[in-house]
């Protein structure tokens, strides 16, 4: 505002000195210009001021469509961290169902090859195997069968073991929602730290 009433201070000199000389004989009369400098300096004065209204109308009318905009962005900003929310939690869902499903689906092979097993030593098992002559056949079979039990156990806990590693991470997730002085958030997901 400074600047447009230094240059108004300087036009109204100009002015003055042009409106000084116009009394001079030796120059024609200028048909646009005033005939007095307080004509001249009034005509000067509303033409600064209704600059300056329409300054002030510009900046108000800016200030106005910020205010709207703010407002937007506030009530908008409330969904924002729903959605990323849900994003992550989408995302970790998917992770752990990838992970959970390689696993399960070897789980699942091996299940059917301890079935086969535990099917062909079924079929071995006859009437004819209680015959004491075939007592030494019968305590292979008991000592495969009890071998297949023991591995099939295993491989239960193996498999528990396994999705727990891969499932404790995702789940043992901390998810830190922070708002800052200006009302920028962040998120970050950490893992809980692991004790020594």
């Amino acid at each position: 505002m400074n600047i447009l009433w230094n240059g108004n201070n300087t036009l109204l000199c100009l002015g003055e000195e042009f409106c000084g000389e116009k009394k001079n004989p030796h120059m024609g009369m200028l048909e646009d210009l005033p005939d007095t400098f307080e004509h001249w300096a009034e005509m000067l004065r509303v033409k600064l001021l209704s600059y300056q209204r329409q300054t002030d109308d510009s900046y108000n009318f800016c200030l106005r469509e910020f205010q709207d905009q703010l407002k937007w962005f506030e009530e908008e900003l409330s969904s924002v961290s729903q959605l990323v929310v849900e994003s992550l939690l989408k995302e970790h869902e998917q992770k752990l169902s990838s992970c959970t499903g390689h696993i399960q689906h070897l789980f699942n092979r091996q299940l059917k090859d301890w079935g086969d097993v535990k099917t062909v030593h079924r079929r071995k098992l006859h009437y004819s195997l209680g015959h004491p002559n075939n007592s030494l056949q019968l305590e292979v079979l008991c000592q495969e069968e009890i071998k297949r039990q023991k591995d099939q156990t295993d491989g239960v806990h193996l498999n528990t073991k396994m999705l727990q590693v891969i499932v404790k991470p995702l789940l043992n997730v901390n998810l830190n929602i922070a708002f800052g002085k200006e009302g920028v958030f962040w998120i970050h997901f950490s893992s809980p730290s692991k004790e020594t």
